[in-house]
C-alpha cells in the first residue's frame, strides 16, 4: 500500500479528547483481495481509537485512471492507494506520495502480514 501526501478528512472527537480521522483507501474490485483488506481495516480501526478507513472500490481501468489523475495532478483522490511497487515508482516525482511510517512498517513486518495485504 502507498500513502498519499494528501490531507486526511476530520470527523468527530473520540475519547482521548482528539479529533476523529477518516482515511479514505482506494483499491481495484478483486473480491479477496477486498476482503483482505476489510479484515485488516477491520483489525487497524480497532487498533487505532478514532481513526476509520473508508475503502473504495473500482472496476480496475476505472480504479487505474483515477489514480493516475489523483497522483500526477496532487488534487483530490485518496489517502492511501493499493499500488504495485513497480508501478508506485512512475509517481514518485510528482510527490504525492509518502513512504510509510517506519513504525507501521516495522509493525508489518514483525507480524508478517499476507502478502496481499502488505507493501513490499
Amino acid at each position: 500500500m502507498v500513502f498519499s501526501a494528501a490531507g486526511c478528512s476530520g470527523g468527530g472527537e473520540n475519547k482521548a479528547g482528539k479529533d476523529d480521522v477518516t482515511l479514505t483507501m482506494w483499491t481495484h474490485i478483486n473480491e479477496p483481495w477486498n476482503a483482505a483488506y476489510k479484515d485488516a481495516i477491520k483489525e487497524f480501526e480497532s487498533e487505532n481509537e478514532g481513526v476509520r478507513i473508508k475503502l473504495e472500490t473500482f472496476p480496475y481501468d476505472e480504479f487505474e485512471s483515477k489514480v493516475q489523475t489523483a497522483l500526477i495532478d496532487g488534487e483530490g483522490g485518496a489517502d492511501i492507494y493499493e499500488l504495485w511497487g513497480g508501478w508506485a515508482l512512475d509517481f514518485t516525482p510528482y510527490g504525492t506520495l509518502m513512504e510509510l511510517p517506519e513504525e507501521m512498517a516495522e509493525k508489518s513486518e514483525r507480524r508478517k502480514l499476507r502478502a496481499d495485504i502488505r507493501s513490499t
